[in-house]
């Protein structure tokens, strides 16, 4: 039974944390436009934010990973972004302070996403498909936030962006303490001797061709498509 809270627990942050996405981000390019930023200025912002995401994900991955503080980062990172979805929206009209803010958005919520699928994983080891469940009602909640939030941006403004990010945050900050933290430091092996987790170097990850080109891609793409 208690593992059953637990797993339902993570559904609710799952869907809590794409909802957020949806909410605020998931609107962020309407919000500039809105805010008179050019399209082509709108899509270096996007690239910045990605590129920002990219090194996130190797900074804050590796942090995560050394010190098993996978619910540690999940209620840090969250709690930036939702302090720079505040800025970015009472800020915004600054185009400077729009790129700034949104790409250390990136940075801080890059990793999120991975961070929680991996804290899934650990603490269901003999579940393989806990994290692909969970990571469903994620995708059940940006869906429906999504189409909500169209109307309710329609019939209230973009004020009800920050005001569904912080509900969702809310959600996030409530439930996550009550999940048990990320993998020790070091794990057990069946001898019962430590094994000090891999410590892998980002250069190996960024010496593979195909996934600098993947990188480049997604971090450039949003550019050309905006100046068009």
């Amino acid at each position: 039974m208690k593992e059953r809270r637990i797993f339902i627990r993570f559904c609710v942050l799952q869907a809590a944390y794409w909802s957020f996405f949806a909410a605020f981000p998931g609107y962020i390019s309407a919000f500039a436009l809105s805010q008179g930023v050019s399209t082509s200025l709108l899509g270096v912002i996007l690239a910045a934010n990605m590129l920002c995401a990219l090194s996130g994900s190797l900074v804050w991955g590796r942090w995560v990973d050394k010190n098993g503080a996978s619910r540690k980062f999940y209620l840090l990172g969250n709690g930036v972004a939702l302090f720079l979805c505040l800025l970015l929206y009472f800020f915004g009209r600054s185009p400077l302070v729009l790129l700034i803010t949104y790409s250390l958005f990136g940075f801080m919520t890059g990793p999120i996403p991975t961070t929680l699928d991996a804290w899934v994983i650990t603490a269901f080891p003999q579940r393989s498909d806990a994290a692909a469940r969970s990571r469903a009602f994620g995708t059940l909640g940006f869906a429906v936030v999504m189409l909500l939030m169209g109307q309710l941006i329609v019939r209230f403004g973009y004020g009800a962006m920050p005001a569904a990010a912080l509900f969702f945050m809310a959600v996030n900050f409530i439930v996550a303490p009550f999940q048990p933290k990320g993998r020790a430091q070091a794990e057990i092996g069946e001898s019962g001797t430590e094994i000090a987790p891999a410590q892998e170097n980002p250069r190996q990850l960024l010496s593979s061709r195909r996934y600098v080109l993947m990188a480049a891609a997604g971090c450039f793409l949003p550019a050309w498509r905006f100046r068009r």
